[in-house]
Parts: C-alpha cells; sequence; structure tokens
C-alpha cells in the first residue's frame, strides 16, 4: 500500500510514534472539546473550538487517527503554538 505524503507543516508536528500535534493557531480560550483520548478521527473531523478577540476558531483532524491525547480543558486559556491535540495516523506517513 502506498503511503501519503506529509505536508511539510505535519512533518514539523510530527512526535513520538508518529503522532502528529495539533497547535493553537491563536491564543485564545479552550470554548469546547468534542473528542476525548481513544475516539478515531476523519480527516477535517472538528476537534476542539476556541474562542480568540470574540470569533471562534475550529481545530480540526489534518490526518485521520486515534486521538492520542488532550492537553487543555473547557475555559483553559492556550498560548498560541500549544499543542492542545495529538493524533496517532492510522496510516504512516511519508516524511520525504
Amino acid at each position: 500500500r502506498k503511503r501519503k505524503k506529509a505536508s511539510k507543516q505535519l512533518v514539523d508536528l510530527m512526535g513520538p510514534g508518529g503522532s502528529v500535534g495539533i497547535p493553537a493557531p491563536i491564543q485564545g480560550t479552550i470554548i469546547s472539546i468534542q473528542v476525548s483520548a481513544g475516539d478515531q478521527v476523519a480527516v477535517g473531523m472538528p476537534l476542539i473550538v476556541m474562542e480568540a478577540m470574540k470569533m471562534e476558531h475550529h481545530l480540526a483532524a489534518p490526518v485521520a487517527g486515534r486521538i492520542t491525547s488532550i492537553s487543555a480543558q473547557a475555559g483553559e486559556l492556550i498560548t498560541e503554538g500549544h499543542i492542545v491535540v495529538t493524533v496517532t495516523p492510522s496510516e504512516p506517513l511519508d516524511e520525504s
């Protein structure tokens, strides 16, 4: 089976075991967490809703896989770049 080519952005965010960290795009408050550790997600599935500058920002899954960890709670203020969710891809990503 052919491996999917990982984007440069995903390669930069790869962690242990090929997991992918999903960072907060902006400093803001976590409004809701729509997944739990262990959940299976599809590409584009909504994971987190944040509020910043009175606007909602939706974080979506960049890859299909399993939620490995969630490092935020509803109501928590998160800084830009903080990894809020980690996903282990269901298929290995080609880093080249």
